[in-house]
């Protein structure tokens, strides 16, 4: 998730509880929107029209899943009855395209390379068989070693105790050591050296500040933003965004995760290059876990 985004288009939207569905043929179609997954009149109309009469077949069983339940009944089911989801989402910094990609050209030093080396060791490490292109790996400095992936489990076993202290850990004195020896040593360097692109933020150049302009309206415009609560009910409420700053919040009583690259952001001080401070906003009191 992007710290430094706040457009009212990109409003964040962490992992939560799936509500029940409803009940009825037509399944709220008549009904007004509960929660955002809720699906508009029409999109529901076609769907009962196209698959109403449709009966749900057994798909393959996976781990975990009773003989003969359906993808469906086993996401939809009641929060109460369902195992919890293991779920590990994880904060980085830049805007949306600086996170995601897109923002600048394939370049030696990019946000987004820190995002895209995360998932890939998270996805070796969660042992999802797939089969990587070493060589691609190796160009992009992604290294999925095991000695590499050691470090981050070690890093994640040690970051309560680091938090105990409430104070941000020091990025060159803890984690700059741990890494000196692989591939992505440098990391920290794409940290500093990547620029955030805040599209609400003006530029005097074309098309930039048009650019910058169109999403301002966008801003002013009323848009329906949802929290849920503990119980997974979802509350939703029409209000101005302005430019407000995502809120960082903790989830299920866990604090919020924040990767170590930002660190290396805040602390590191580039010549020519004003001072990192993500815009997101803490809960009170709260400081965040450094994960690898």
């Amino acid at each position: 998730m992007a710290l430094d985004e706040r457009r009212a288009w990109f409003v964040v939207d962490p992992w939560h509880i799936r509500p029940a569905p409803r009940s009825g043929p037509l399944r709220g179609l008549f009904s007004g929107r509960k929660d955002p997954n809720d699906q508009s009149l029409l999109a529901c109309f076609v769907e009962w029209l196209t698959f109403g009469g449709c009966k749900e077949l057994p798909e393959v069983e996976r781990h975990g899943r009773p003989p003969g339940e359906t993808s469906r009944k086993l996401f939809t089911a009641s929060p109460n009855i369902r195992s919890p989801t293991d779920v590990k989402e994880v904060w980085f910094a830049g805007c949306h395209s600086d996170v995601g990609g897109g923002n600048v050209p394939d370049s030696q030093h990019s946000l987004s390379d820190i995002t895209l080396r995360w998932m890939v060791r998270e996805c070796t490490m969660a042992n999802t068989k797939v089969v990587w292109n070493e060589p691609r790996l190796r160009q992009l400095q992604i290294d999925i070693s095991p000695e590499r992936l050691q470090v981050s489990k070690a890093i994640a076993k040690n970051a309560p105790v680091l938090r105990q202290s409430q104070t941000a850990p020091s990025y060159e004195k803890v984690y700059a050591p741990q890494l000196a020896q692989f591939d992505d040593k440098d990391e920290a360097i794409d940290a500093q050296l990547s620029q955030v692109h805040d599209s609400l933020v003006f530029k005097w150049l074309w098309p930039t500040f048009i650019t910058s302009l169109l999403w301002w309206i966008l801003e002013l415009l009323p848009m329906r933003q949802w929290t849920q609560d503990a119980d997974g009910k979802w509350l939703g409420s029409f209000r101005i965004n302005y430019g407000r700053p995502r809120r960082a919040a903790s989830y299920a009583g866990n604090t919020p995760l924040f990767h170590i690259s930002v660190l290396a952001k805040e602390q590191g001080q580039i010549k020519g290059q004003s001072t990192y401070k993500p815009r997101a906003i803490l809960e009170e009191g709260v400081t965040p876990t450094y994960v690898d």
